[in-house]
């Protein structure tokens, strides 16, 4: 058993190390001479363990969702239409601001300030590639390069509220 987890913690390491990659498909239109051809394009992306201003700038988007668990139980296709009016662009913009990383950032006046037109630019393109299927597997990829776990660790580390085994030293 305990192999079997060591393997696993590497996978997950390796995973966030090199990141993830996905490809969405969209349709370009483009004018040649009197004609307008439409042709799909394909592009690849990828999320990579984020900084902390980029953790930061999710969690603020994320925690915004607030979710009623008794009406979605009680009526679930309603409540999850006004949840989908309501947060999809919210869902797309985080997966664009997982994929841009530290690109969400630009240094003005010695400060860094937050990308808006970048983040806009892919949101709108997720929000029209992305399928609800797609997006689940990507909020699974952020959840895990986030690696929200060892954030969570070195709090602890920091604030002193780690437990230690106690080593009984022989002199």
């Amino acid at each position: 058993m305990e192999k079997k987890l060591k393997q696993e913690i590497n996978e997950l390491n390796v995973l966030i190390d090199k990141g993830v990659e996905f490809s969405v498909t969209y349709k370009v239109m483009e004018r040649k001479l009197f004609k307008t051809i439409t042709k799909n394009v394909s592009k690849t992306f990828t999320i990579k363990e984020p900084t902390l201003a980029v953790l930061d700038l999710i969690s603020s988007e994320s925690v915004l969702f607030a979710i009623d668990e008794e009406k979605l139980k009680s009526d679930t296709i309603s409540e999850g239409k006004k949840l989908i009016i309501k947060h999809a662009k919210a869902m797309a913009k985080i997966v664009a601001i997982a994929v841009l990383g530290e690109s969400c950032f630009v240094m003005k006046n010695n400060r860094f300030s937050i990308d808006k037109k970048s983040i806009d630019k892919l949101q709108h393109l997720f929000y029209h590639a992305i399928k609800p299927s797609d997006l689940f597997k990507l909020c699974n990829v952020i959840l895990t390069v986030g690696n929200i776990g060892d954030f969570l660790n070195s709090m602890r580390l920091s604030s002193g509220a780690v437990t230690t085994k106690k080593i009984d030293i022989e002199d």
